[in-house]
């Protein structure tokens, strides 16, 4: 028996430490056996950012949403300026923005007034669009790799043949 001692040492050990596991897995599933009631839920739903339904409440993907909105709009008809948002309050929104006009020139009746009051587009000067540089034509270069160089040593080679 001396000869298997490290051998039955670790087997000991290790159902030792297998049982006191086993033990901490059960305690650690039988807290989740417990009944919460509503208000402990949605106050964890609220901590997490989450929001607690009804098991009967219709829930909506956006597109299905969107698409019910519409159609209450076209229906109603008398809340343009409002929608509703994911909890159902109505929301104000703004009009489309107006499309920018021409402003109106102010005619001008005073016969002393010259050509020059009237405005005039200054010309940009053109700009030449620049050159590609000139690229030089590739060299080639002539290096033999070999049996046992490193990467380090055939860069070292072409950096000295170029």
């Amino acid at each position: 028996m001396i000869k298997n001692r490290h051998f039955m040492m670790g087997l000991g050990i290790g159902l030792i430490v297998g049982a006191l596991l086993l033990q901490l897995m059960m305690i650690g599933q039988g807290g989740s056996g417990k009944l919460w009631s509503k208000e402990q839920v949605e106050q964890a739903a609220a901590l997490l950012n989450l929001k607690v339904v009804e098991h009967d409440a219709e829930l909506l993907t956006k597109e299905e949403w969107e698409a019910q909105s519409k159609q209450d709009g076209q229906a109603t008809g008398s809340d343009q300026g409002s929608k509703p948002d994911s909890e159902g309050k109505k929301v104000d929104v703004p009009a489309d923005p107006k499309t920018p006009t021409v402003p109106d020139t102010p005619a001008t009746t005073d016969a002393s007034v010259n050509d020059t009051s009237k405005a005039t587009v200054p010309e940009t000067p053109k700009t030449d669009v620049p050159k590609e540089p000139n690229k030089p034509e590739p060299e080639e270069v002539e290096y033999k790799i070999t049996y046992g160089n490193t990467l380090t040593n055939v860069a070292d080679g072409l950096s000295k043949k170029v």
